[in-house]
């Protein structure tokens, strides 16, 4: 059963979310948005990719064991390679840095909205939209040539 949650922003309009017991399926927007907000939508977005596209499987292999994890196994820079390649401490290390850089680019796109709107759904739809961009970056980042994850972490 989808229920919709819509909250009016400032006499503008409103901004909601469409979900379920799942989690949001939908944001949609009924009214025009200020610029200033969909800057900084525009600028969590590309910054989320390029945090996503930091890759802690290779950064971890290069900086621990001077070696290029991609080298080796499935040639993959996921946790998985770490793990049957470096061990436990280097696969905790990649898991947590591919969690951290999704944690930090969601927070850094809310965190951005709110300097320009008070609205809290406009700063969530920030979070998504940054949320998303940086699963984009890790899938296919641009400091590798586009050759990512697979996007299970």
């Amino acid at each position: 059963m989808l229920n919709a949650i819509t909250r009016p922003s400032f006499a503008q309009g409103s901004i909601g979310i469409i979900g379920g017991a799942d989690g949001p399926t939908a944001i949609f927007i009924t009214t025009q948005v200020s610029w200033p907000t969909v800057g900084m939508w525009a600028l969590g977005a590309v910054l989320a990719y390029l945090i996503g596209s930091l890759d802690f499987g290779i950064m971890v292999s290069r900086r621990m064991y001077r070696d290029d994890i991609r080298a080796h196994g499935s040639g993959n820079a996921g946790t998985t390679n770490m793990l049957r390649t470096f061990g436990g401490k280097a696969a905790g290390l990649t898991i947590l840095g591919d969690l951290g850089k999704g944690a930090v680019a969601t927070l850094l796109g809310r965190f951005l909205v709110t300097l320009v709107n008070l609205n809290p759904e406009a700063a969530l739809v920030g979070a998504y939209i940054s949320a998303f961009c940086a699963v984009l970056g890790h899938l296919w980042p641009i400091w590798f040539h586009f050759k990512g994850g697979k996007g299970v972490a």
